[in-house]
């Protein structure tokens, strides 16, 4: 009893863009027919619609759309805004119902005026410098338009907003949900089922279309779980030599404790605490092995009681190599394909320096400990900027001040310290960890909390591991999740890298999250973690988007 059209061409290894449910600019937007219709409940609101796979950043892509008689624009819009807003003020390219165009802030004239009468296209080409979008109606070019503004860069999102019901199809049906009758046109790739004929050269937004990730995350980054045991104890399992190693009794008030080769093994510090690095005569971590650690009889990291234990960790580039391309020389031993580095200096001592990081690209997030001495743990993070501070043991909001980062951005070779005994001011020794974004395996940014328990949805591009947030805005915790503690949703056992506390499991409601195939969607009205503040997160993959399943 299935209609034709309530067919489509998605399998289990191919799977095309749909409008995202998650997302909501109120309540009012239902979603049906496999989520390529929706309506607005009669009511008069603006609808803010979007689909579930943002455009890659390189390639040709097209679908197609239709809209009931009424107001309507169609087009992209820029991964940074703020989802929930109809009428954003920037970040946006699209094309009405009314014939006009917008650029941002900016509405002109550009084409015909549409209605439920007409099926229009969209092609955006990712690969012209600078990028193009063509809008067609009835398969009639509107005219190219030069993408300018905040969606010349980065990711973007097919997009509509509407007070009228609306159709997509990305290449699965090109009947609409059976409002017309299906074409059967394919890209260049043979994937897809679109009404008119495809752009030469440009593709459906399905997974088969989508670039190939070549990193595989579980060669970079790994959570391993293991129970403590009071004696020497080989922890395995991991598919390479980690170089990184952060330590958490789930169970237990015990500090956070983290090591890392460059330091040295048995050379601790607490996330938690402003305390200087220790040493533990060969009891903690005592040696990097090829699938794993092994550690020593240390209640911190491998308590007698058989406590559940948490260890998150990361590859960098093995044996550190001097670094002089800062005014002050580093050593450093950097992962540049997985965007990782760990970075030892001795501070300047007065009121700048700079110092080498090995990345080759800019880090989006640097954080900085003070070895010798009692200091905070300084933060520095991209979508911030280099103006602000935050601090890893601490709940507070985040802070302005030039002797942290010299109010310099950091470039492709050095960061900036400033005067501050947390990231140089004495001369003695530190340590950095630096991170930056790589497609379909980590990502650094900020999202908008909206206080709704039907939360704000954040695209990665890839699903999750690991998440690591801070409320930027409010006296708030740090909080962390990860995939292997949790590996169903909702996710509510958060740790808080700025306490000893143990893991929380009071309920399934405060810090409830979902990790999704590409990104993460909050279930929480909590402050901590979906105030109506901006907030911070670090975020690495267990699988990119392309060949990722839903948990």
């Amino acid at each position: 009893n299935i209609t034709v059209s309530d067919q489509v061409l998605d399998s289990p290894t191919n799977n095309f863009a749909t409008f995202n449910p998650l997302v909501r600019s109120s309540s009012n937007s239902n979603y049906s027919e496999g989520n390529l219709y929706a309506t607005d409940n009669g009511s008069a609101d603006w609808e803010v619609r979007l689909g579930t796979i943002p455009l890659p950043e390189t390639g040709k892509w097209y679908w197609e759309c239709r809209v009931g008689n009424g107001n309507a624009y169609i087009g992209i819009l820029d991964e940074g805004e703020n989802i929930t807003v109809t009428n954003p003020s920037g970040g946006v390219i699209w094309y009405g119902d009314d014939g006009r165009k917008r650029i941002d802030g900016t509405f002109s004239s550009y084409g015909a005026g549409y209605g439920s009468a007409n099926v229009l296209g969209v092609a955006v080409d990712m690969d012209a410098s600078p990028r193009t979008i063509e809008f067609y109606k009835d398969n009639t070019s509107q005219g190219s338009i030069t993408i300018t503004g905040d969606c010349a860069t980065g990711t973007v999102i097919p997009y509509i907003t509407s007070i009228v019901q609306t159709w997509i199809n990305f290449g699965q049906d090109s009947s609409f949900a059976g409002s017309k009758t299906a074409q059967g046109n394919q890209d260049g790739n043979g994937k897809g089922d679109f009404y008119y004929a495809v752009p030469s050269g440009f593709k459906a937004l399905c997974t088969d279309n989508l670039p190939d990730v070549s990193i595989k995350p579980e060669e970079h980054f790994n959570t391993k779980l293991y129970t403590g045991t009071g004696s020497e104890l080989a922890v395995t399992g991991l598919n390479f030599s980690p170089n990184f190693t952060w330590i958490k009794t789930r169970q237990l008030a015990y500090n956070h404790r983290v090591f890392d080769s460059v330091r040295g093994v048995t050379k601790e510090l607490y996330t938690n605490t402003t305390g200087a690095e220790v040493t533990d005569d060969a009891q903690t971590l005592k040696s990097f092995d090829s699938g794993g650690f092994t550690l020593g009889t240390s209640s911190g990291v491998n308590p007698s009681s058989s406590s559940n234990m948490v260890s998150w960790n990361w590859k960098a580039g093995g044996t550190a190599v001097s670094n002089g391309n800062g005014s002050i020389t580093s050593s450093v031993s950097a992962n540049t394909t997985a965007g990782f580095s760990i970075v030892s200096y001795t501070g300047h001592g007065s009121t700048t320096g700079t110092v080498g990081h090995g990345l080759g690209v800019k880090p989006d997030l640097i954080i900085t400990k003070y070895r010798s001495g009692t200091a905070s743990w300084s933060v520095y993070n991209s979508p911030q900027g280099a103006t602000k501070v935050i601090w890893l043991d601490d709940t507070s909001a985040e802070g302005t001040g030039i002797t942290y980062w010299r109010d310099t951005e950091p470039t492709a070779s050095v960061f900036s310290v400033g005067a501050s005994g947390t990231t140089g001011g004495n001369a003695n020794p530190y340590i950095a960890y630096c991170f930056h974004s790589v497609e379909g395996y980590s990502k650094v940014g900020s999202y908008e909390g909206n206080g709704n328990a039907d939360g704000s949805f954040i695209y990665l591009g890839f699903k999750p591991e690991f998440f690591l947030i801070k409320n930027v805005d409010a006296t708030e915790a740090w909080e962390v999740w990860d995939g292997t503690r949790e590996p169903h949703n909702k996710l509510s056992k958060k740790i808080s890298p700025n306490t000893d506390n143990a893991e929380y499991t009071a309920n399934t409601t405060t810090y409830a999250i979902d990790f999704l195939s590409n990104g993460v969607k909050l279930r929480t009205s909590y402050s901590a973690v979906n105030g109506s503040n901006t907030f911070l997160y670090y975020a690495v993959a267990s699988s990119p988007f392309k060949t990722a399943n839903a948990r």
